[in-house]
């Protein structure tokens, strides 16, 4: 397998994830980035615990709003970030225009798909959702 940071198709890539919120509210959780030829998919899973520590991840797939970007009814509840960092031992990638796209559960584990607009290899932060300037 070749060390560079790439997307190849079919490959998944296992690393952490950053939404830019706080801890207590998104913990560290490992996500899974693949090109699946069709789309870029970030799976995510989480893990219903008493401390409901995993409830914001579990809650932008699983809320009835979840599928249009907004966020639960729960008054500590936030979006999906439209942006969002991934980062594993061969570099990061800006994942951008993240949407919502489907879930699976089975009693307290759960897994929800996120579908990717555009990858920014290499990115070290976030903001790149518009077009400063650009040459080709």
């Amino acid at each position: 397998m070749n060390n560079k940071n790439e997307l190849y198709e079919k490959v998944p890539r296992l690393g952490w994830f950053d939404d830019d919120l706080p801890e207590e509210i998104t913990p560290s959780t490992a996500a899974v980035l693949m090109d699946t030829g069709r789309r870029i998919e970030l799976q995510i899973p989480w893990l219903r615990t008493a401390d409901e520590k995993y409830d914001q991840i579990e809650n932008w797939f699983m809320s009835s709003e979840g599928f249009d970007e907004q966020a639960s009814d729960e008054p500590d509840s936030h979006p999906l970030p439209a942006e969002i960092l991934f980062n594993d031992e061969v570099g990061s990638i800006l994942l951008l225009g993240c949407k919502s796209v489907g879930f699976q559960t089975r009693g307290i584990i759960g897994k929800g798909s996120i579908e990717v607009e555009a990858a920014i290899m290499g990115a070290k932060s976030k903001g790149y959702s518009q077009i400063k300037r650009m040459r080709s």
